[in-house]
């Protein structure tokens, strides 16, 4: 069974020996909790969460990490403008977690979770 930083190794190219992940990870422990069916799927949630937030967009406009459709395209210096998930037929989606590639797949694994996540904590995650 895969361990949180592991996880980390495998779907991103993040370093999860450096000490501001080390606390992301710390902190999104206590925040997920042990409500997860088995201890494999509580460390992929841990790492699907501490990846999104070390993802998400930064306040200078970077779009790098935004997800959803293509909503236009500049050819003279590239520039990509995303429509993102939380509009059009997806808006059932949590606007927070839709923002990256990592809170989708979250999302997707609390979806897929047969015995729902529980916590007041992260109650913002059961669907």
């Amino acid at each position: 069974m895969p361990t949180v930083n592991q996880y980390i190794s495998i779907y991103s190219s993040f370093d999860p020996e450096e000490q501001s992940i080390i606390d992301l990870v710390a902190a999104h422990e206590i925040e997920i909790g042990n409500n997860y069916p088995s201890t494999d799927i509580r460390n992929k949630a841990v790492a699907l969460l501490t990846l999104h937030w070390l993802s998400l967009p930064v306040a200078n406009g970077d779009s790098a990490s935004q997800t959803g459709s293509i909503k236009s395209v500049k050819e003279g210096k590239l520039s990509v403008t995303y429509g993102g998930y939380q509009q059009g037929k997806s808006n059932h989606l949590d606007p927070f977690l839709s923002q990256t590639q990592y809170g989708l797949m979250l999302i997707s694994l609390n979806k897929a979770c047969f015995f729902k996540p529980t916590s007041r904590a992260i109650s913002w995650l059961n669907f």
